[in-house]
C-alpha cells in the first residue's frame, strides 16, 4: 500500500475525483497527486488514523454527490461513476482507506429486509422506496473499522439494525405480489407504478398482474408485465 497505491488510485480515478474524497486530509493538500501531496496523505493518517477515516466519510457524505441507484458496481461507482449501491460506496470508501494504511473493508447483511422506521433518508435524500417512509433492501452493506461501522448509505452514522426486520414470506396471490417482515403486522406489496414508489402497504396501491376471473380485494385494475 502507501504511496505506490496512492498513486495508482489517482491514476485510475483522476485527481479531481480523489480531491474531492481527501479534501482536509492532509494541510499539503491534495492539490494533485504530486509526491509532496501523497507524503502529507500517508503522514496524516498514520498520526491520527481515525480522523482521516472520519474525515474521508464525512466527504463521501456532504461532498461525493452520490446517487443511490440499488446497482453494484463495485468500488467504481463511488470513485468514478458517482452512483451504485451501498456495496460500492463501502468498496470505494475502503479502497481509499486502504490506500491510506488504514484498516477498512467492507461488512454486508446478506439477508432481505425492512427498515420499519420513517424518516430515514439515503445519502442523496431518497425517503423510503415504501410509500416514501419504510425502506425494502434485498441485502446491506457498509464500511468496517478498526473503530467503528460505519453506514454510508445512510448518511455516515454508525450501523443501527434496531429497526431492521428480516423478510420471513413472500408471496403471489390473487394478482398481487407481496412480502412479510418479522415482526411487521402488514405486508408489503410490490407497487403499481402510477403509485410513485416500488412498494406499498396500500392494497389499493399494489400493482396487479393479471388473473382469469374477477378480483374481489382491492385493486386499481389489472396491469400486465411485459
Amino acid at each position: 500500500m502507501g504511496h505506490v497505491e496512492i498513486q495508482n488510485l489517482y491514476n485510475t480515478y483522476g485527481v479531481e475525483k480523489l480531491g474531492v474524497l481527501l479534501a482536509d486530509v492532509a494541510s499539503a493538500g491534495p492539490a494533485g497527486a504530486d509526491d509532496v501531496t501523497i507524503a502529507a496523505l500517508l503522514a496524516a493518517s498514520h498520526a491520527n488514523p481515525q480522523l482521516v477515516v472520519n474525515r474521508v466519510v464525512e466527504n463521501i457524505v456532504l461532498h461525493s454527490h452520490f446517487r443511490w441507484t440499488g446497482t453494484n458496481k463495485g468500488e467504481r461507482g463511488l470513485l468514478a461513476d458517482g452512483e451504485g449501491d451501498c456495496r460500492s460506496l463501502a468498496s470505494g470508501a475502503a479502497r481509499v482507506l486502504q490506500a491510506l494504511d488504514i484498516e477498512a473493508q467492507v461488512s454486508s447483511y446478506s439477508h432481505e429486509f425492512v427498515i420499519g422506521r420513517e424518516g430515514v433518508t439515503l445519502i442523496d435524500g431518497q425517503t423510503g422506496n415504501i410509500d416514501g417512509k419504510w425502506w425494502r433492501f434485498e441485502n446491506h452493506h457498509w464500511l468496517h473499522t478498526a473503530s467503528q461501522d460505519y453506514d454510508l448509505l445512510m448518511g455516515g452514522g454508525p450501523v443501527d439494525a434496531s429497526a431492521w426486520h428480516n423478510v420471513i414470506r413472500t408471496e403471489v396471490a390473487d394478482g398481487l405480489t407481496w412480502l412479510l417482515a418479522e415482526g411487521l403486522a402488514h405486508p408489503v406489496y410490490v407497487a403499481d407504478p402510477a403509485s410513485g414508489y416500488s412498494y406499498t402497504m396500500d392494497q389499493a396501491k399494489a400493482l396487479v398482474f393479471h388473473v382469469p376471473g374477477p378480483r374481489t380485494s382491492g385493486s386499481r385494475g389489472h396491469c400486465d408485465i411485459l
